[in-house]
């Protein structure tokens, strides 16, 4: 009966997993919760626990998205999503091909009882007599189990329950046989109400070409003529119904006719069934089931190594502690069948739980610790104390303690969950290596002393106490394409989810990613599909709890900008945005080059008005005085040339100008401060950027909000532009051409009063008829200008009005920010006359290649 393969699949490994199957959400769109009535039991799977989905809000099936037969999909509450993986099918292909769940329901027909759904049939007898048949015919697997009842019990008619889950035989008022399925066989429990003076059970076993052996650790096996493992009978433990006082019961068999007919002995010790703490009803547990493989492991594997004896991975249970006869006793376990690669990065998953089951519950208190194990690469079949380096094991990751008292108080009872979380990360990140798993042991106090351990159920067992893990980690939703910057979304982000963005760059420069909104989000960026390879990450450089970066990207390449909240709870708006250039706060203002280039302001505002979006004094909302102003100006402590001589010098004078000029306006001198480029600026602030052409001039840059996340600026009285001196577009000033301003000051954070606000100073653009021209008109223009007469004027006393009448008006300008009027002398020279609120400051003279000699001042 060998067959090429044979199908394995490791049972009760559940892994829970929160995906999404969200498509993308537009602007102003939420997740669609159509369905908030939570699923009744009736309409679960029979294998998912109803306790989990009320928790997890389960409210709708999404058979659509379940791509195989391992697999179970549940739509939340909250429009998040949970998957089930299991490590052995919990659906089936029926004969007509269509996929079914299977199912835990017996059904009653005319002649018997039987699974009601399964490809794994089992067949009850209406009375007990008639025996219990296991079929797969994948498999050729057709056996029949006929409990021998002796003449002193009576062989009743089966009765099932109301949930149709559980079938009960009555042979007396003390003695029953209550029968279950599981997904892939069934269990008995042999019930006694009190003891009878029958202690043993004898069963008669066909298993139709079948050999019956036992394994290594005495468990009872039907294996084919190859020698492959086809059906486990489970080790047998008796629970008492307190479960104080569970024990082991005993089997063997005698062989009636090899590969055809066994008999099968279940022994209790009289002992057990008259103590005092034996707490009746008690039910003596044996379970057959298919492998559905030929080694019994695959999605957990787990070994008790112990110090004094062998180690056997096929036995039923796994122990902890100290025992006589064994010595120190530890567990290994590892999880095959957990795949972490559809995880991107170790910082998704947010809880990892490993579950066992404690078999015997005594009442003794012991601490049981769980580690990452770092010693040797082990398997189930060859792992012992000698050859796995059993004292090698990383950082606790948590521990538990196990006693009666505290197990009753868990649910289900006695099954402890360990939390792994820092285990699971590290396999995900390197740090542990995941085919080693973990390890299980009790305190060097324990070890090294007299007699204490704890029996726990192994993978070998039967389904209902095996070892599961459940990993829970953010989901996926639909990836949303940006096909042009700069880009905002409005969207709503469900917790546990991850929102994935592509972009292709046109442009190999740097772009700035961020959010906006009241929750708290982080942004990863990868330069792969598979969002593996991380080259950028941020939690708060934003607004409030928002994150912000800047990333150079190439053009042609494709990343993936993922938003995600910050814990596994958080949810609620936001707004994604991504930008060529630097990252914008939200308040900047217009680029306003209609009004800062009409003829009415363009020749009274500067480099600096511009950067403060100023074209009118906002207390006076009077313009300025020609050529704009200089920073400190309006709050009457103007900066100077001679503090324009060198980078560090002018820094250091403009900043404190700049600060007095915001008190001036009503502000506060923390309403600028020097920040850096990639940064967000507070809320109300936006970013302005300062250059010196050292010993002549200075130069600001203002981060608009209407020109695509570019920078604007002001040279001198010409118009304002987007453009750099070279005639680039201009996404950094740092980077920018900007001709003789060699020295990059630094980026600042500036908030403007709102009478600034372009509304209130548009409101005022229609007051003032004054134009250039009647400015230009107020002095007459002389050509034959000579230096003695600009040598005559005294700087600190002189003012502008005083130089106009000698030398009138002036015949061009010099400068952006500190700007002079310059005049042209008669024999070519040109000469600069500087001034600080109307009072000369300096005059110069300036050579063709722009060197200059200071003539007064």
């Amino acid at each position: 009966m060998k067959k090429d393969s044979i199908k394995k699949v490791s049972l009760f490994l559940i892994i829970a997993l929160l995906l999404s199957s969200i498509s993308s959400i537009g602007v102003n769109a939420g997740i669609a919760k159509e369905n908030t009535e939570l699923l009744s039991k009736q309409n679960l799977h029979d294998v998912v626990e109803y306790e989990n989905a009320v928790e997890k809000e389960h409210v709708k099936r999404l058979y659509d998205e379940e791509q195989d037969l391992n697999t179970l999909i549940y739509q939340n509450a909250d429009g998040t999503n949970t998957m089930y993986l299991y490590s052995y099918p919990v659906k089936y292909i029926n004969e007509s091909g269509a996929v079914r769940d299977k199912s835990l329901k017996i059904e009653e027909t005319d002649e018997s009882f039987m699974s009601a759904q399964n490809d794994i049939v089992t067949t009850f007898g209406k009375t007990i007599t008639d025996g219990i048949r296991l079929s797969y015919d994948d498999e050729g697997i057709n056996v029949l189990l006929i409990p021998q009842v002796n003449s002193s019990l009576k062989a009743s008619e089966g009765i099932l329950s109301d949930d149709q889950k559980s079938l009960t035989y009555l042979l007396d008022k003390n003695v029953s046989l209550d029968y279950s399925l599981t997904f892939n066989g069934f269990k008995e429990d042999i019930v006694l109400q009190k003891y009878t003076g029958t202690n043993q059970f004898v069963f008669t076993l066909l298993t139709n070409g079948l050999a019956l052996k036992e394994n290594e650790s005495g468990s009872l096996i039907l294996t084919n003529e190859d020698g492959d493992s086809l059906v486990n009978i489970g080790d047998i433990i008796i629970f008492s119904a307190d479960e104080k006082n569970n024990t082991y019961g005993s089997i063997s068999f005698d062989v009636v006719e090899e590969n055809e007919e066994y008999l099968l002995y279940i022994t209790v010790d009289e002992e057990y069934l008259t103590n005092e703490n034996t707490a009746y009803p008690i039910r003596i547990d044996p379970t057959i089931e298919i492998n559905y493989d030929n080694n019994g492991s695959g999605a957990i594997e787990d070994v008790t190594l112990n110090s004094l004896a062998g180690s056997d991975g096929s036995s039923g249970s796994i122990s902890i502690g100290k025992r006589n006869t064994y010595g120190v006793s530890r567990i290994l376990m590892k999880f095959p069948a957990l795949n972490l690669s559809v995880i991107p990065v170790a910082s998704d998953i947010l809880s990892a739980t490993v579950y066992i089951r404690d078999l015997m519950c005594e009442g003794e208190e012991m601490s049981v610790y769980c580690y990452p194990f770092t010693g040797n690469t082990w398997s189930e079949s060859t792992a012992n104390w000698s050859n796995v380096n059993p004292d090698s094991f990383g950082s606790l990751a948590s521990s538990r303690t196990v006693s009666y008292s505290n197990g009753v108080t868990l649910s289900p009872a006695h099954r402890y969950g360990f939390n792994i979380l820092s285990i699971v990360r590290g396999w995900k990140t390197g740090t542990y290596s995941q085919s080693k798993g973990i390890m299980f042991k009790a305190s060097s106090t324990v070890e090294n002393g007299s007699e204490l351990y704890k029996t726990f159920s192994s993978y070998n067992r039967s389904s209902i106490y095996r070892p599961s893990l459940t990993v829970t980690y953010a989901s996926i939703a639909g990836t949303v394409t940006v096909s042009s910057v700069p880009y905002s979304s409005y969207r709503y982000l469900s917790a546990s989810y991850k929102y994935p963005f592509k972009f292709t760059p046109s442009v190999t420069t740097r772009y700035s990613v961020w959010t906006t909104g009241s929750i708290d989000t982080k942004v990863y960026v990868y330069d792969n599909a598979a969002m593996t390879n991380q080259i950028a990450y941020n939690d708060d450089s934003g607004h409030s709890l928002n994150p912000c970066l800047t990333v150079s990207l190439t053009a042609g390449h494709s990343y993936y900008f993922v938003i995600q909240g910050y814990s596994a709870t958080t949810s609620g708006y936001y707004t994604f945005r991504l930008n060529r250039g630097l990252p914008m706060s939200g308040y900047e203002q217009s680029k306003n080059f209609t009004t800062f280039n009409s003829s009415t302001y363009q020749y009274y505002t500067n480099c600096y008005t511009y950067a403060l979006n100023m074209w009118l004094n906002p207390l006076t909302n009077q313009r300025f005085r020609p050529n704009g102003q200089n920073p400190g100006e309006m709050a009457g402590s103007p900066i100077t040339l001679s503090d324009l001589v060198n980078a560090s010098t002018a820094k250091a004078a403009i900043t404190e100008a700049v600060k007095d000029d915001c008190v001036y306006w009503g502000g506060s001198r923390n309403d600028f401060y020097e920040t850096t480029e990639t940064a967000m600026v507070p809320e109300g602030y936006y970013k302005v950027a300062l250059v010196l052409y050292p010993g002549h001039d200075y130069h600001w840059y203002r981060h608009v909000s209407d020109l695509s996340g570019r920078w604007a600026h002001k040279m001198s009285i010409d118009p304002a532009s987007e453009y750099d001196n070279g005639g680039s577009l201009i996404y950094f000033p740092q980077s920018a051409n900007r001709g003789n301003y060699t020295e990059f000051l630094g980026y600042f954070a500036i908030k403007v009063p709102s009478s600034s606000s372009d509304g209130l100073q548009s409101s005022a653009l229609s007051t003032s008829s004054e134009t250039l021209t009647e400015a230009q008109e107020t002095y007459d223009f002389k050509n034959d200008l000579t230096i003695s007469q600009f040598e005559g004027f005294t700087n600190g006393i002189s003012n502008r009005d005083e130089v106009k009448s000698v030398v009138g008006e002036h015949h061009d300008v010099y400068g952006s920010g500190y700007i002079a009027d310059v005049y042209y002398i008669k024999d070519g020279t040109k000469v600069a006359v500087y001034y600080a609120c109307d009072i000369v400051d300096q005059i110069r003279i300036i050579n063709a290649d722009d060197s200059y000699e200071i003539i007064v001042g």
